[in-house]
């Protein structure tokens, strides 16, 4: 396995501002199938959980949770588990002793880099470092790195595209490109306003994936 990384090398704090408590729910749907989705951010004294559920017509989409700390950088995910439609769960571990990510689907490990991210994780984390640094210009760059249960870490390039949501409201526009063959591009429109709350995603995988489009619901008055 690769070395640890240096503490003496570690980062300067990055600037940001947890989101409170909440929970969100979603209109989902992919082609002609529809169903609905919840995402769940729960903080806690020095620890968080997450989860971020969802159906399409009746059967199970995908069903992610993750829990861990916060650090200098922002939130310091422990672990995350990720099912996918009624595929097995698969792991990812933050071996923050160590300085690693293991895998529970492959023998694989890499170190761990400051600010790294699973694949839930990194929304919350995203909210937190645009709240600690206001201001964000059409154009501006943002990169988390991000480990999956596949086995992989990638940084997720992240470039404010546009101000306008789809419904033609203001909107922070955020797109992450797809990096290579049959990766996903993601589309995420953000409230304008701290905390910068999820409006709408949508997952692409490119090329000639099915778009799932996450509408956020109306809540209870």
């Amino acid at each position: 396995p690769p070395p640890a990384a240096d503490p003496a090398a570690a980062a300067p704090p990055r600037p940001h501002q947890l989101p409170p408590p909440r929970t969100l729910r979603f209109q989902v749907q992919r082609g002609e199938q529809q169903g609905e989705g919840v995402w769940r951010w729960a903080p806690q004294g020095d620890r968080y959980e997450a989860s971020l559920t969802a159906t399409l017509d009746g059967r199970p989409l995908i069903d992610q949770r993750s829990q861990g700390g916060f650090d200098a950088q922002g939130l310091a995910p422990v672990r995350e588990v990720e099912r996918q439609g009624r595929a097995s769960a698969r792991a990812v571990n933050f071996q923050r002793d160590k300085g690693l990510v293991s895998f529970s689907g492959s023998a694989r490990e890499v170190a761990l880099p400051e600010g790294a991210q699973g694949r839930l994780s990194w929304l919350p984390q995203l909210l937190a470092v645009l709240a600690g640094t206001e201001g964000w210009a059409v154009g501006s760059e943002l990169t988390v790195p991000v480990a999956g249960s596949d086995g992989e870490l990638d940084d997720w390039r992240w470039v404010l595209a546009d101000r306008q949501a789809p419904s033609g409201g203001a909107a922070l526009h955020w797109v992450r490109e797809a990096r290579r063959a049959y990766d996903h591009r993601i589309d995420l429109w953000l409230e304008v306003n701290s905390p910068h709350w999820p409006l709408e995603w949508q997952w692409q995988r490119m090329p000639g994936g099915n778009a799932v489009r996450w509408t956020r619901l109306p809540e209870p008055p």
